[in-house]
């Protein structure tokens, strides 16, 4: 036997006035997207453009000693002498 249409649409509208209460995913699905949307908003606040200019700096760590340390480093002041828009240092 299947019920009447009328059934089902009493079953899926809430009368104005009535609220009908907050299930577990409802609750899980909006705390998820204010906890994204605040991450969003927190998280793009420093991406922001270099002025015209200025000098962006540049700090990279690696593994190199002895002969191949001081090949970078040539390579870095290489760099550095042929770029003014940025500064590259070793950590």
């Amino acid at each position: 036997m299947k019920p009447s249409p009328a059934f089902h649409e009493k079953r899926l509208r809430t009368p104005l006035g009535e609220r009908k209460p907050v299930s577990r995913r409802t609750m899980l699905l909006g705390s998820a997207g204010a906890i994204g949307a605040a991450w969003l908003a927190t998280g793009l606040t420093g991406c922001s453009a270099i002025a015209p200019g200025d000098v962006v700096p540049l700090s990279f760590w690696h593994l190199l000693s002895g002969g191949d340390g001081i090949r970078m480093s040539e390579l870095v002041d290489r760099a550095n002498s042929e770029n003014p828009d940025f500064k590259a240092t070793q950590t």
